[in-house]
């Protein structure tokens, strides 16, 4: 199955986080640096939930390199976005709520030298595999140049929303003030490819999706 994401189309479905939380492996991880945001977003709701999680923070306090499980990012992520995009599709909800990861990234040491280094969509995305497997564990992301303004992006191993990969993907375009376009493969059940293409002079820079 294959399907084209425009930015200006927005994605309609739901989804079921739980089940895909019990299909996680253990070993598949995230560091903390991407949940500390969301605890802060959650607030009072978050200390009624985090006895539920397989790995609580202790102190309530994520250590932002220390890697904690992606079960537990997961059922943060859905929180925040079913209650920041309530007017969209969980699918949308997530794809939004994904592009904001880059500034999580961004603000870390890691991400503003790795980012100052490159200088367009196709260098970013190139790097963007040996990237993710600094900041998590157990997902195979791969990349390959398709052309002048063309990469492909391929997954396996994933577990979590597709609409989260499809966001971060978005997010690095973005970055340079490009326009992405998606066409997404679906090479197996835990795989898939995202060919990303762009146009520049992106008429509406990014911002973050939600409040930091």
């Amino acid at each position: 199955m294959a399907f084209d994401l425009t930015p200006d189309e927005p994605l309609e479905g739901d989804l079921d986080p739980q089940s895909d939380i019990s299909l996680i492996p253990a070993g598949h991880s995230m560091k903390g640096m991407f949940f500390a945001r969301y605890v802060a977003i959650l607030s009072e709701r978050f200390e009624a939930i985090s006895g539920s999680l397989k790995e609580p923070p202790r102190f309530g306090k994520y250590v932002p390199f220390a890697f904690y499980p992606l079960a537990d990012f997961v059922t943060l992520f859905d929180l925040v976005a079913r209650d920041r995009y309530a007017h969209l599709s969980p699918r949308e909800a997530h794809r939004q709520l994904a592009q904001s990861e880059l500034d999580a990234f961004l603000r870390s040491t890691l991400g503003r030298v790795t980012f100052s280094m490159l200088h367009d969509p196709v260098a970013a995305l190139m790097k963007y595999p040996e990237a993710f497997s600094v900041l998590a564990r157990g997902p195979l992301v791969s990349s390959e140049r398709a052309g002048e303004r063309e990469v492909l992006v391929h997954y396996e191993e994933y577990f979590g929303s597709r609409e989260y990969a499809y966001g971060v993907v978005e997010a690095i375009v973005q970055n340079f003030e490009c326009e992405p376009w998606l066409k997404i493969v679906e090479t197996g059940p835990r795989a898939f490819s995202i060919r990303v293409s762009w146009i520049e002079e992106k008429t509406n820079p990014r911002t973050p999706s939600i409040p930091q």
